[in-house]
């Protein structure tokens, strides 16, 4: 007796409730695709939708199956139409929609990969034009130093072969170097011989101290160094870089300079901003392509195929029965 009213209560189930079960399934999953802030919320409750209301329909779809079969034993008009009916469906339904989905979803990833080699081949270049731009104005502003102390170095270089057979030699060359300090040509100047002796030196300046103590190397006429903290620029340089040979007596300086503040500022900038492209990471994955889309679409899908098999049962109990009766009616007339 109580099999009978859950069968009867099974049957009683309308079209339009399995319609509604889909719209609203469907409606989950495109909201979410529209709205990919809510998938990190939301997919469970709308995978768990999905699933819940697919076993319902598998278990109403099982009953129905069971009892279209005692109709097809009992030779009910329309039985083994529907039947073969039912089975047809799931193929026409299942068919279309699995080839949209494959198609559809693997058209997304192409396009996603096709955008994201595009972003890094743009990305590549873009770095390279910044660090290019980065290093030309960098080269442009050594040179500037470089090419300030060559014309430093051959003005002292001058003054010291006049003054070398003076008996304050020393002293005049300090004289000399305070007054190319007082000219602006730089803030501090130090001067040595070929043996690495200090032979003379302009008072030290608080603001614009030294950056690199070690003596020039032999290897090299000149090197450049720069402190961004206090911004000073360092050039040591050997009168070997103007005379391009190894001569063994020369001179070597050693001068300071504060930098442009526009120039470093905008040097900083732009090193700065080639850092940050370097970090820069591109992802087209939107929410059609996360995994969590796909489990919700794919429950959509599953529940949409069971929904339709439920309104396809629905129907045809609906066009059996008047035929099953009239059919009836009939018998009983002919017998009368």
């Amino acid at each position: 007796m109580i099999f009978n009213r859950v069968f009867k209560l099974k049957n009683n189930l309308p079209a339009w409730f399995w319609l509604g079960v889909f719209l609203i399934s469907i409606s989950g999953t495109f909201y979410l695709g529209l709205n990919p802030k809510f998938i990190t919320q939301y997919w469970q409750a709308l995978v768990a939708y999905n699933v819940t209301l697919s076993l319902l329909a598998v278990f109403y779809i099982s009953s129905n199956v069971r009892h279209l079969k005692q109709d097809l034993k009992a030779n009910v008009i329309g039985s083994r139409f529907t039947w073969s009916f039912i089975k047809i469906v799931p193929i026409l339904v299942i068919v279309p929609v699995l080839s949209f989905y494959l198609f559809s979803f693997q058209s997304i990833q192409e396009n996603v990969r096709s955008s994201e080699k595009t972003f890094e081949e743009f990305n590549a270049g873009f770095i390279q034009q910044v660090d290019g731009l980065y290093q030309g104005i960098q080269e442009v502003r050594d040179d500037r130093y470089t090419g300030h102390s060559k014309g430093l170095l051959d003005i002292i270089i001058s003054y010291g072969n006049f003054q070398k057979d003076s008996k304050n030699y020393k002293k005049d060359m300090k004289v000399f170097l305070d007054g190319l300090i007082d000219g602006g040509w730089a803030c501090q100047i130090s001067l040595f011989d070929s043996k690495e002796e200090l032979v003379a030196k302009t008072a030290d300046i608080e603001s614009c101290g030294s950056i690199e103590d070690q003596s020039l190397p032999k290897d090299q006429t000149y090197t450049i160094n720069e402190d961004e903290t206090t911004n000073v620029i360092q050039v040591k340089m050997s009168s070997r870089y103007i005379a391009r040979a190894p001569i063994k007596e020369f001179f070597v300086i050693d001068v300071m300079y504060t930098t442009d503040p526009g120039l470093l500022s905008f040097l900083r900038q732009v090193r700065a901003f080639s850092n940050r492209t370097k970090t820069i990471t591109f992802s087209a994955n939107t929410a059609v392509t996360q995994k969590r889309f796909l489990i919700d679409f794919s429950s959509t899908v599953l529940l949409a195929i069971l929904s339709v098999l439920m309104i396809v049962f629905r129907m045809m109990n609906h066009l059996m029965k008047p035929l099953h009766n009239l059919s009836l009616a009939t018998r009983g007339d002919l017998k009368g």
